[in-house]
């Protein structure tokens, strides 16, 4: 199961696909790809950006509805 769970956080903090792949040192379309299917999204980015959107890789995953781990 997939889920937005990326483009939810990059939208609740206000910033364009273009704004948050500069911040997260990917490309657009590499973005674009992750918030289509965040199970491609490699390890490091995932580390990198639960760290930037202060949530949990689990969130970010669509694994939990919690965005932080209690």
């Amino acid at each position: 199961m997939s889920t937005n769970n990326l483009a939810s956080e990059r939208k609740r903090i206000n910033l364009t696909q273009k704004e948050a792949a500069a911040k997260l040192d990917v490309s657009v379309r590499t973005l674009g790809k992750y918030e289509a299917d965040p199970l491609v999204m490699p390890g490091d980015f995932i580390v990198r950006a639960s760290k930037f959107f202060g949530c949990s890789a689990s969130y970010l995953l669509g694994m939990t509805p919690e965005r932080s781990v209690a």
